[in-house]
């Protein structure tokens, strides 16, 4: 939780669109989405199945280590 707090953001679309042409790290939402749905802890930890927003199926998810 203190993860997605820390990247949380309340930002509008022009800024959003500012942000994209001119920043080169992610937006906030883009940091917390794609490392989360790739760790098999997140979908334990909150029940993650398939059908929920956050769901990514094992075959499709990176593995590093």
């Amino acid at each position: 939780m203190a993860y997605a707090h820390l990247w949380a953001q309340n930002i509008r679309d022009k800024e959003i669109i500012r942000r994209t042409k001119e920043d080169v790290h992610s937006l906030g939402r883009f940091r917390v989405l794609g490392p989360l749905r790739n760790m098999p802890e997140f979908h334990k930890a909150f029940d993650v199945k398939e059908g929920d927003y956050m769901f990514l199926n094992e075959a499709s998810r990176a593995v590093i280590w």
